[in-house]
């Protein structure tokens, strides 16, 4: 069964759906077409110069995290494993080769909706729908796993141990160890974890005992090339039973056995240097980085935080004084950026330098330290929140639209030559009516309709397979999901059209006041199906007639149209949501 794994090498790539779809250089970026000729000539003008671009403010509605949740166990290169939710900037994580990458950026998800993933060899884990994990087929995002798909483990990673213990002091350790595994063990060497592992099972092939301790060995073995299976025991306690050895590698097989709804988690995502991979309870997991087509279209380097993270002054200044000349300098979720740090970013930002003050009281000191030039690449999905000094201090501020249907449908035809899917432009055009303006819905959606074409038609994307499979996948003509139409179903069914408030709209589907806010009103409102009022949320004439119903007479909150104080926007450069 490990052969059926993908290898997990940079040669690869080519293979890996995620990264591939993605474009790399601004000659791929489809849509938002005044922004890709405005950042055109900043970049060749500024290439023609031999200068740094201006610094770039990137703002846009917000999109699909990657994160996973807080309490999710990363393997690191001395061989201990830390919470996510206590990995920093620096950190040096082991990735699917079994090799260490350093962790650049750390970024804050806050609560999201979540699903539990749970393999054949008893881990689990906590991860939004969107995050890719890596599978026989490449990468696979947690939402779409299905029963069966194989999972990858990182079989015997090249970590750097660091134990001082002796092998009797491992071996005391495994008869003493009674509710988890001592930190020390995993900065062993395969010599010391194999002794602390023939103690602790004695001979036998499995052992009963808590949870968080069989956890703690169930890695451990995987560290040695042995798989082993978690689960339940009758007792109410939980068992681990060692399967055979595995000479295969890096990378072994894991099935999945389920993946359900795990309700709200604290989530956080990585931005990992090289190979953009890290482990989590022993799963590789994949990540993905902005503003890398500036950083290759003007052929520097690229470095990559996020605003959370910088929490003082002096954070930022380690970051600046270590960027080379023209490196791009990435800060995701800007407008959370620290006051102190933002305000130390101004004179970086024009005058390339920093002040790092030394001392305390009246003899403190400010020591200029110069920084190489270089662009900074801000992103925002609430640019509001920015202050006007930094605001004013970027050469070239953009916003990112939503994609119209056009542009979604060259871009699904680009996703499937590069996936080696047939499609018809029926089918593309099928698709794209119902990816709500965003480019990540719309590969994802291609990629259910593959597997609904390959299993149940001819392997071809038509537009009868595209209904087909979509119906399938709970996503109707105008691309809302099944939690999508329970809300706008509750507040036309349950409350005549409103208005309602938010949490009892909310109480009425089963889901937290949030996940209605965050998930579903945006798309809700943008497709003119529901309105907010100060009473409340309404159903438009356009959300009764959606659902095949008729409003009645004076019910149905009309469409809001433009009046004389709305801009019109200019036909040939708007985008359509």
């Amino acid at each position: 069964m490990t052969d059926d794994l993908v290898s997990p090498y940079a040669e690869d790539a080519d293979l890996d759906a995620e990264a591939s779809v993605r474009p790399r250089r601004l000659a791929d970026f489809i849509a938002q077409h005044r922004v890709r000729d405005q950042l055109e000539l900043l970049l060749k003008g500024a290439m023609g110069r031999g200068t740094p671009p201006d610094h770039i403010l990137l703002s846009g509605p917000p999109g699909l995290g990657k994160p996973v949740s807080v309490d999710a166990l990363v393997l690191l290169a001395d061989g201990t494993r830390r919470r996510l939710g206590d990995i920093r900037v620096g950190d040096q994580v082991v990735t699917r080769t079994g090799e260490p990458a350093e962790v650049q950026a750390v970024h804050e998800q806050g609560q999201l909706d979540t699903v539990r993933i749970t393999a054949a060899s008893g881990r689990e884990v906590i991860a939004a729908p969107d995050h890719p994990f890596w599978t026989a087929q490449g990468w696979v995002k947690a939402g779409d796993l299905q029963p069966g798909d194989v999972l990858a483990e990182v079989l015997r990673p090249d970590v750097t141990a660091g134990a001082t213990q002796t092998k009797d002091d491992f071996q005391r350790a495994a008869r003493s160890a009674i509710d988890a595994v001592p930190e020390f063990v995993f900065r062993g060497d395969l010599d010391r974890i194999g002794a602390f592992l023939s103690r602790f099972f004695a001979g036998e092939d499995d052992r009963d005992g808590p949870r968080e301790l069989l956890e703690g060995v169930h890695h451990l073995l995987l560290r040695i090339g042995v798989r082993a299976r978690l689960a339940p025991a009758p007792d109410g306690s939980w068992r681990l039973t060692q399967l055979s050895g595995d000479d295969g590698g890096p990378l072994a097989p894991d099935p999945v056995v389920s993946v359900a709804p795990a309700g709200l988690h604290e989530c956080r995502c990585l931005t990992v240097a090289d190979d953009h991979t890290f482990t989590v309870n022993d799963l590789v997991v994949h990540n993905t980085t902005l503003a890398n087509i500036v950083a290759a279209e003007l052929g520097s380097g690229i470095r990559t935080t996020s605003g959370p993270v910088i929490e003082r002054s002096g954070d930022l200044a380690a970051i600046l004084t270590s960027l080379t000349e023209g490196d791009v300098l990435f800060i995701d979720e800007i407008h959370r950026i620290a006051k102190p740090a933002e305000e130390l970013l101004y004179s970086a930002m024009e005058d390339f330098r920093v002040d790092v003050i030394v001392g305390k009281g009246p003899g403190a000191t400010a020591i200029p330290i110069d920084v190489e030039p270089f662009t900074l690449v801000g992103a925002t999905t609430r640019a509001g929140l920015l202050s006007g000094p930094m605001r004013d201090r970027f050469g070239f501020v953009a916003h990112l639209d939503f994609y119209s249907p056009a542009d979604l449908d060259a871009l699904l035809h680009r996703s499937a030559r590069i996936l080696g899917v047939p499609i018809t432009p029926e089918g593309a055009a099928e698709i794209a009516g119902r990816s709500r303006g965003t480019p990540r819905i719309a590969n994802r959606l291609l990629r259910r309709v593959r597997d609904y074409a390959e299993v149940r038609g001819d392997g071809v994307v038509n537009e009868e397979t595209a209904k087909a499979a979509l119906t399938v996948y709970d996503v109707d003509q105008l691309g809302l999901d099944r939690l999508d139409r329970a809300v706008l179903r509750a507040l036309i069914e349950s409350f005549r059209g409103g208005p309602v408030g938010l949490s009892t709209l909310a109480v009425a589907v089963g889901e937290q006041s949030d996940t209605v806010e965050e998930m579903c009103e945006p798309f809700l409102v943008r497709a003119g199906l529901l309105a907010r009022t100060p009473r409340g949320r309404v159903a438009t004439d356009a959300g009764w007639r959606h659902l095949g119903k008729t409003p009645p007479e004076g019910k149905g909150a009309p469409v809001q149209q433009p009046d004389l104080f709305t801009r019109a926007e200019d036909p040939g450069n708007a985008a359509s949501p």
